[in-house]
């Protein structure tokens, strides 16, 4: 029988999982299994509907992730065989002892998603719909593009909502964190390539486009460093005048979850700007970005 082209693109990257080590599991701010694989990658499992553990020679067990982790019924987890994902979003783990976690949609949550450092979301929607964002995808759409000397770019992809795609709002869940849409970051420099997923809005009231705009306004000067980080730290931006007529900007891109990432890393690269024309074309840029 075939599959949907969602299934077999998630099944694509859940692919990736078989053979890696957990090298951590505990119960994540939502109450939600958080599983972190090995390298490459440093994908993250997150589950939070229900759980069934089946044992070889024991019946199954069905029960939410609290109350697994209270009983003690979740498997010995070490290392993933196989992971595979059912068209209707039915997840199922095969671990080395011949334990099965298996993972059911939910009707009005998500059900569970994997990311991982490149900025890859593989969601399991309120009905078990598959939405899959993969920055790293050769023909990933570009949206803004900002480049310098020597082959340095900053580039930001299209807003993806998984929730607008498949015509669902939010659940409770992600309303109660103010979900917000995010965008593939790329910076790339000599022998770099750096990938993260990061939203637009920023951890004070303006946005990235906002944050430019304002730049664009005072293009005669102002004193020090200017800076913007994004709500959830996945990007920062440092702007600095030198009181004549260029603009530095640094762009620094991390990891994303990096509050609690144990493999951190940042990436960094600067360009220098016309304060004029050259710093409104890219805060107009960045606009459209936002209302795209």
């Amino acid at each position: 029988m075939s599959r949907s082209p969602d299934a077999q693109q998630a099944q694509s990257y859940l692919d990736r999982l078989a053979g890696l080590p957990v090298t951590d599991s505990g119960l994540g701010p939502r109450l939600e299994l958080q599983l972190d694989f090995g390298a490459p990658g440093s994908p993250r499992l997150t589950i939070s509907s229900t759980i069934t553990i089946t044992r070889p020679g024991e019946a199954p067990c069905t029960d939410d992730v609290v109350s697994h982790l209270e009983q003690g019924t979740l498997p010995g987890i070490s290392r993933a065989v196989d992971v595979t994902v059912a068209d209707d979003g039915e997840l199922t783990l095969r671990f080395a002892d011949g334990e099965l976690l298996t993972v059911p949609p939910d009707e009005n949550y998500e059900a569970w998603e994997l990311r991982d450092d490149t900025g890859l979301l593989v969601v399991c929607m309120p009905g078990g719909s598959l939405a899959i964002f993969a920055p790293d995808q050769p023909d990933a759409a570009q949206a803004f593009t900002l480049e310098g000397p020597d082959g340095v770019k900053w580039i930001i992809g299209p807003l993806f909502d998984p929730y607008r795609v498949h015509g669902h709002a939010p659940s409770r869940a992600r309303q109660r964190e103010g979900y917000r849409p995010r965008s593939s970051v790329e910076v790339r420099a000599s022998g770099l390539v750096a990938h993260t997923a990061s939203t637009l809005a920023g951890d004070g009231p303006r946005n990235l486009a906002e944050f430019f705009a304002d730049l664009a306004a005072s293009w005669r000067g102002w004193a020090g460093e200017r800076r913007w980080r994004a709500l959830e730290g996945e990007m920062e931006i440092e702007a600095s005048h030198d009181r004549r007529a260029r603009v530095l900007i640094a762009v620094t891109i991390k990891r994303p979850q990096v509050a609690i990432a144990k493999d951190f890393w940042s990436a960094r690269v600067a360009f220098t700007l016309e304060a004029g024309e050259q710093l409104r074309s890219v805060a107009l840029d960045l606009a459209s970005v936002l209302v795209a």
